[in-house]
């Protein structure tokens, strides 16, 4: 295995080598930063568009960063669509059940109704409140653009980049990869102690790879390889991409 160490330097000329100062993973002004400037603008990935094939079909995203719960669903016309899982009139949320299939989206507090495009149907004994208007008050959409069969979506009204442009490179290096033959789904959750960008670095460093996964996948990626080196890595815009030594 050839040592990429000085490869890599040339090609990231400007990479410090000192300490990491470790506010940066326990400060809470540092947190609130990035959530405002990072995670409140950046587009996110909510699921895929298998999820919900049919008319009326849904899911519940939540977004704990800021304690928000999301709705996608689609529409008569295909179309899929976001919506702040809250009702305009009180805030309780519409979508109960974490997935599912609707004619309307209800809210069980007043049942008011909504159709599948976000707009006030039925609101009961609407004559008694003064001067509402059902197309005043309708569900709040949330900005949603499909990548590939990716459901993405950006908590800004005006997002700062289309999803196109905010992918970069990596999108168009994956366009056309057949995601949709996937013949299996699963997701895995875990809260964790720590600062998201702990969980980032670890994936983004292969070091761990011969100690902490020596019973599954160490001499898969890391046999011939001792210490996991990379053989390659990318930088594009604010994504990254790194290459890894392969057994068959």
């Amino acid at each position: 295995m050839p040592d990429t160490r000085d490869s890599l330097t040339d090609t990231f000329q400007d990479l410090q080598r000192g300490p990491v100062d470790t506010r940066l993973y326990c400060s809470d002004d540092v947190y609130k930063q990035e959530k405002e400037k990072i995670f409140r603008t950046c587009w996110m990935m909510a699921g895929r568009v298998e999820q919900i094939p049919n008319k009326g079909d849904y899911f519940v995203r939540e977004v704990p960063t800021f304690g928000q719960s999301l709705i996608f669903v689609r529409g008569a016309d295909g179309q899929v669509r976001g919506f702040h899982n809250a009702c305009p009139h009180r805030g309780n949320h519409v979508c109960l059940e974490e997935q599912g299939n609707v004619k309307l989206l209800r809210c069980k507090f007043h049942n008011w109704a909504f159709n599948l495009e976000g707009a006030a149907v039925a609101i009961p004994d609407i004559e008694n409140f003064f001067d509402l208007e059902k197309e005043d008050v309708g569900l709040t959409p949330v900005t949603t653009e499909i990548w590939n069969g990716f459901i993405f979506f950006n908590l800004s009204d005006t997002p700062e980049q289309t999803l196109q442009d905010y992918l970069g490179d990596i999108g168009e290096s994956l366009t056309g990869y057949p995601f949709e033959d996937g013949t299996t789904r699963f997701q895995i959750s875990a809260t964790l102690g720590a600062n998201w960008k702990s969980v980032i670095d670890s994936f983004c460093e292969t070091y761990h790879l011969p100690a902490l996964h020596r019973h599954s996948i160490a001499q898969t990626l890391a046999g011939g390889n001792k210490f996991g080196h990379l053989v390659n890595a990318l930088e594009c815009g604010p994504h990254r991409a790194a290459s890894v030594w392969g057994n068959k």
